[in-house]
């Protein structure tokens, strides 16, 4: 079995019924986009918090933003460590893909 590399990249997720959003870190492939990761046939994908990782089924997220380096900046603790090359690399900026 062959190891995959991966990325670290800093989400904002929110979900159905939910008012508070979370933060965290999801894994994709260097030739992959977090859309790409959503559009996949799992019903469900791991994102990594501080509190741990959670498993989210797809079927509750309502947008999913790309974290800024200065959303990151500004709570620095709220993410678990993220690949800043990886970041700058996808441009750094938040897209929404809702």
């Amino acid at each position: 079995m062959s190891h995959i590399n991966k990325y670290r990249l800093p989400v904002q997720i929110h979900l159905i019924g939910e008012t508070s959003v979370v933060l965290g870190v999801v894994h994709v492939r260097q030739d992959q986009r977090v859309l790409d990761m959503l559009c996949d046939q799992r019903p469900f994908f791991p994102v990594e918090t501080r509190d741990g990782i959670f498993i989210i089924n797809k079927a509750t997220v309502t947008k999913i933003a790309l974290a800024t380096r200065s959303d990151i900046d500004r709570i620095p603790d709220a993410y678990p460590e993220v690949d800043f090359n990886a970041l700058a690399r996808r441009g750094g900026e938040a897209k929404e893909l809702d």
